[in-house]
C-alpha cells in the first residue's frame, strides 16, 4: 500500500499535514529526546530538516520485537519522541527550507501554544467532544495527531510512542476494545508498513486517549495557517483514508 500523494514541504494544507505525518510511520523508532536539540530546550537539527532522516530507517532495521526504548534515551539521530515527531511534521508542512526555527516543545504546551498563534481553536480535555482530521491532542505526557473518528466513536491517530512512529486506534468511548479504529489501524500498519507490523503488531490505545487530552482544531476558513482545498474537514474518516491510500482506506 502506498500513499496517493507525495508530501510537499511548505504546502500548507490539511491533507499535506497528514501525508507528511505518515512519512516516518513504520520506519522510525521511539527515542526519548529524539527531535530535540542537545540542550533539550527545543527543536534540534533533524526536526528542522526536510524529509525523513535516513538514519531513522537504518536504526529501525537493526531492531527486533524486544526493543526497549529505555536503552536508547537521547540517542539523537536515531528516531523521534512524541513532540519531536509532531514538531518535525509541522516543520515539513509549514516550511520549504531547512534550518529555520522549529516547532518542538513540551507535549503539554503544543495544543495551547499553537492555538495562541492563531492556528486554531483550543479546547480543554473536558470540552473535547469530537476528533477531526489533523487535531493536535496534548497532555502532560504525550501529544498525538488525530486522523478522525470512526462510527463507533473510537479514534484513529498518528503518534510517536514506544516502540515508535505508528498509526494506532483507541478503544470506544465505552471502553470496548474491539473497536473500529483498532481494526483499521492494524490493517493499515499491516499493509502500509509490513516490516514494522511483523515486529510490532500492537496498534491499540486505551480510554485515556479519549478523556485526558486537550485539543487544537485547525482554522480552515483562511483565517489560520492551514487551508483545506481537499475538504478533509468536511468528509468522514472513510473518505479521508480512501483519498490518502489510493482508495484502500481499510475501513
Amino acid at each position: 500500500m502506498r500513499l496517493a500523494q507525495e508530501p510537499c514541504p511548505g504546502w500548507r494544507t490539511l491533507k499535506n499535514l497528514l501525508v507528511t505525518a505518515l512519512q516516518p510511520v513504520g520506519s522510525t523508532m521511539y527515542i526519548y529526546g529524539g527531535g530535540w536539540n542537545e540542550m533539550d530546550t527545543g527543536a534540534g537539527r533533524e526536526a528542522c530538516s526536510l524529509g525523513c532522516d535516513p538514519r531513522w530507517r537504518r536504526f529501525f532495521e537493526e531492531q527486533n520485537p524486544a526493543y526497549d526504548e529505555r536503552e536508547h534515551r537521547y540517542c539523537l539521530g536515531c528516531g523521534l519522541d512524541c513532540s519531536g515527531y509532531l514538531g518535525w511534521t509541522l516543520y515539513n508542512t509549514l516550511e520549504a527550507e531547512k534550518g529555520k526555527t522549529g516547532y518542538v516543545m513540551s507535549a503539554a504546551e503544543m495544543a495551547s501554544s499553537f492555538a495562541c498563534r492563531g492556528w486554531g481553536v483550543y479546547r480543554g480535555a473536558e470540552k473535547v467532544t469530537e476528533h477531526l482530521p489533523g487535531d493536535i491532542m496534548s497532555s502532560p505526557g504525550h501529544v498525538w495527531l488525530s486522523l478522525g473518528t470512526c462510527s463507533d466513536g473510537s479514534v484513529l491517530l498518528l503518534h510517536a510512542s514506544p516502540p515508535g512512529v505508528m498509526i494506532s486506534g483507541t478503544v470506544t468511548p465505552g471502553n470496548r476494545k474491539n473497536s473500529e479504529a483498532i481494526t483499521v489501524a492494524s490493517a493499515l500498519m499491516k499493509n502500509y508498513a509490513p516490516e514494522w507490523y511483523g515486529k510490532f503488531p500492537q496498534c491499540s490505545r486505551g480510554i485515556s486517549y479519549l478523556r485526558e487530552y486537550a485539543q487544537m482544531s485547525w482554522f480552515l476558513d483562511g483565517s489560520g495557517i492551514l487551508t483545506d482545498p481537499d475538504g478533509y474537514g468536511k468528509i468522514n474518516i472513510k473518505e479521508v483514508l480512501r483519498d490518502l491510500f489510493h482508495g484502500k482506506g481499510g475501513v
